[in-house]
């Protein structure tokens, strides 16, 4: 990892603390990256694009499944981009669901901000937990 990198890197950790994440920072030089936290080791991870998953393509479309889903012996539902695809510039006429053009709220083909809260909410009261993924070097030309 550059050195450049790993100051960046060291210093999101340390101001966000994600998912919990304690890094060790005592070999950097060929660090790529912090070991997953303890409640994700062993766990089974279960990936979905919103809207590809159903035939309705939108998070009620998802919580429709969350019983099969945690009967696969699913742990973690590890969400695709769930925010608003920019329109500039866009690949197709769906666009790329990491061009995103606002972090704060949902792509309203997906549903509301409450819909995606139920169904996050959904998906714990079955006792599975939730990541989104979130890659923030990746966003539309129309980024709010």
């Amino acid at each position: 990892m550059h050195a450049n990198h790993q100051k960046i890197y060291k210093k999101f950790l340390n101001k966000y603390h994600i998912f919990g994440i304690e890094a060790d920072y005592h070999n950097l030089g060929d660090w790529t990256g912090p070991d997953p936290p303890a409640w994700l080791q062993g766990k089974v991870i279960y990936e979905i694009y919103i809207r590809a998953f159903s035939s309705e393509g939108t998070f009620n479309g998802v919580k429709k499944h969350l019983d099969e889903i945690k009967s696969l012996g699913i742990d973690v539902i590890w969400f695709m981009p769930v925010f608003p695809i920019g329109k500039i510039k866009r690949k197709g006429s769906l666009g790329c669901p990491y061009s995103i053009k606002d972090y704060f709220n949902v792509n309203p083909e997906y549903g509301t901000n409450a819909d995606f809260m139920d169904l996050v909410e959904a998906i714990h009261d079955l006792g599975m937990r939730v990541i989104i993924d979130l890659v923030v070097n990746h966003v539309a030309h129309d980024y709010a």
